[in-house]
């Protein structure tokens, strides 16, 4: 599994990067807070809408959950899936939080 860590993710956003960044908290814990410009697609619901959210399997994708254990899991299930270029975020939301006005 490949890792992005929150200063890495940082830098990938001030050089214009392409990339999605897949939320995969539930709706009420995005609410009260998220990476701007994140996609929320909820773990729970993952295996059923991925494919009409994510398009193309070549495509830069960063999971983001709270600490990093579901989108772990998300990681591996696109991985599996056929997606190339998927990363989970070192310690979810939490930590990228914790970093928010760098």
């Amino acid at each position: 599994m490949k890792t992005v860590n929150t200063l890495e993710l940082k830098e990938w956003q001030k050089q214009a990067k392409k990339f999605i960044i897949l939320d995969v908290r539930s709706k009420s814990e995005y609410e009260e807070g998220h990476i701007p410009g994140s996609l929320l697609v909820p773990l729970d619901i993952l295996e059923k809408e991925f494919l009409n959210k994510l398009t193309d399997k070549s495509e830069t994708i960063v999971c983001v959950c709270h600490s990093g254990t579901r989108s772990a899991l998300a990681t591996n299930f696109l991985e599996s899936q056929g997606y190339t270029n998927v990363y989970n975020l070192v310690g979810g939301f939490m930590v990228y939080n914790m970093f928010e006005n760098d």
